[in-house]
């Protein structure tokens, strides 16, 4: 977002490049990561599980693994131990994030005043939708990325918000490092703990 801004603010961002730069970021990493598990999965394997991983394999290339994953939910589904892309799920919410995202904000820079309202109105309505629909309807609140978009809309609104005050994210002294790395950790060992609830609770 603090990209896409910046070169709005610049009159210089044009959609290829910022999906060019993307894809030269994510997917040479991701090609040999799909390529290397494809491999494994071939030779070790059973038929069931190599066709289901091939499967997978595609969606993650896509950036579709989430919507795949949801489809697939269900008493019938296969035990996640047994799906090695399984991590590429959140890969494909911020790719589909990545797809309006900018758009969005292309919109929002030609009315003034309004990008900070506009993108903390979307955080709030993800956040409640997600919040009020995820007892009934669990997997969709997993894994489709409106039920996501109030995570990547929080680090947006971060880096509106560093724009218009000028201050930097960077850690100014060896104490204030400290303090970061910790914040970052314990963010790590919340998130572990609530997935570690969830699935002794299902």
């Amino acid at each position: 977002s603090n990209i896409i801004l910046r070169e709005l603010a610049d009159r210089r961002f044009f959609l290829a490049n910022f999906y060019m730069h993307r894809a030269r970021r994510i997917f040479p990493a991701l090609a040999v990561v799909i390529t290397t598990t494809a491999v494994a999965s071939f030779l070790f394997s059973y038929p069931y599980s190599i066709i289901s991983t091939a499967k997978h394999g595609a969606g993650g290339a896509l950036s579709v693994l989430n919507l795949v994953l949801w489809f697939e939910t269900g008493y019938f589904d296969t035990a996640s131990q047994l799906k090695p892309f399984l991590n590429l799920w959140s890969l494909g919410v911020e790719e589909q994030f990545y797809l309006v995202w900018p758009v969005l904000l292309m919109l929002l820079s030609r009315a003034r005043g309004l990008t900070t309202v506009a993108v903390a109105l979307i955080c709030a309505a993800s956040f409640g939708a997600a919040e009020s629909l995820n007892t009934k309807y669990p997997s969709a609140t997993f894994f489709l990325p409106a039920f996501r978009a109030w995570e990547l809309g929080i680090g947006a609104l971060t880096a509106i918000s560093v724009r218009r005050s000028e201050v930097s994210l960077r850690p100014t002294s060896s104490l204030h490092s400290f303090l970061a790395r910790s914040l970052g950790l314990l963010a790590v060992l919340v998130q572990v703990r609530d997935g570690g609830d969830r699935k002794s609770t299902r």
